[in-house]
């Protein structure tokens, strides 16, 4: 229910965007041609004026039609002045209005495409919910294909807040390891792909400094997020063991809460993260940058680290001791203080 409400007002959101957007750049067109138009016969008016002011005795027709024959000193009859005066009027007239014919064509074109961008989003939305994975796969892939074709940055949005809603929302399946004989919990192929989607090919929508992923409280146990994109990432309360987060870009991003046991997180960067109650218990952080980071009551036992993964973290004495830390130059005094 809450994603049908989020779905239905993005749509209502957007399109108002459009048409506010579409009718205010009609408005400034017609306002900046009916000017021109303005301009142009108010200037042949005074041309015509001040000519027949200097040059002809108003009181006489007579005088005006043989002034209109015979010419101006120049050589050059008046009447040819004119001419190309309301020849070149009615030209600007005619561009005009072709212009203002090719705008209304392309506003045509451009509601119609956002008509079919939006008939496809509605169909694959319904399909997100459909038993069957490979139509919810399915519809995951039209749904990327539409944030590709549209132009509109809301529609991209749009698109990927749905996806990580789908991911945020879906449940793990248990499978059984035939070699070892017991059951375990996974991620489902088509939250796979969205997650892939989202963190690993976000660039080709042109999102990637645009947006912030929300996976909070989420369900990635062994999910494949090497090189992922999760800068300033929402991962609160995020199950994330036995992950691949292998040179992750996670810089800023809220790990609060979240759990990386067993997780490779080797050669990531989580520099400015909050890790406030993360667990990291035998995770694989060798490598990993946690310059400025928050490690108010983190879990750290049994992981596999080097001398330089603190390198500027600011660290409690009793973390110190938990982990055999020695001599460490950022010791944060006081165990129960937020960083």
């Amino acid at each position: 229910m809450t994603n049908k409400f989020l779905y239905w007002y993005y749509i209502l959101r957007n399109r108002a965007q459009i048409h506010g957007k579409r009718n205010f750049k009609s408005f400034c067109f017609f306002i900046m041609n009916a000017g021109l138009i303005l301009f142009f016969i108010g200037a042949f008016a005074l041309v015509a004026g001040t000519v027949i002011y200097k040059t002809v005795d108003s009181s006489s027709w007579i005088e005006f039609t043989k002034h209109l024959k015979l010419g101006a000193s120049e050589g050059v009859a008046n009447y040819v002045i004119y001419r190309n005066l309301t020849l070149g009027i009615a030209g600007f007239i005619g561009i005009s209005l072709a212009a203002w014919r090719s705008h209304s064509l392309g506003r045509q074109a451009y509601v119609a495409e956002q008509g079919h961008i939006t008939e496809r989003f509605i169909k694959a939305t319904e399909q997100l919910g459909n038993e069957q994975v490979f139509i919810r796969i399915g519809a995951i892939h039209t749904l990327w294909r539409v944030a590709k074709d549209s132009r509109s940055e809301g529609d991209k949005k749009m698109i990927l807040d749905m996806l990580c809603a789908f991911v945020r929302g879906s449940k793990p399946v248990r499978r059984l390891d035939t070699v070892e004989d017991y059951e375990y919990e996974t991620i489902q192929n088509d939250v796979k792909i969205a997650i892939k989607l989202i963190t690993q090919e976000i660039s080709e929508i042109e999102m990637l400094s645009a947006y912030k992923t929300d996976f909070s409280g989420a369900f990635l146990q062994g999910a494949d997020l090497r090189k992922a994109h999760l800068f300033e990432a929402n991962l609160t309360n995020t199950n994330l063991s036995t992950a691949n987060l292998e040179a992750a870009i996670m810089q800023h991003a809220n790990l609060t809460n979240a759990r990386l046991s067993f997780a490779n997180v080797d050669g990531a960067g989580l520099q400015h993260t909050n890790l406030r109650n993360a667990n990291f218990e035998f995770a694989d952080i060798k490598t990993t940058k946690f310059s400025h980071a928050n490690f108010w009551c983190t879990t750290l036992d049994n992981a596999s680290f080097s001398q330089k993964t603190f390198h500027k973290v600011w660290l409690t004495k009793r973390l110190c001791k938990s982990i055999n830390i020695k001599n460490h130059q950022w010791i944060k005094e006081g165990d129960d203080t937020p960083f």
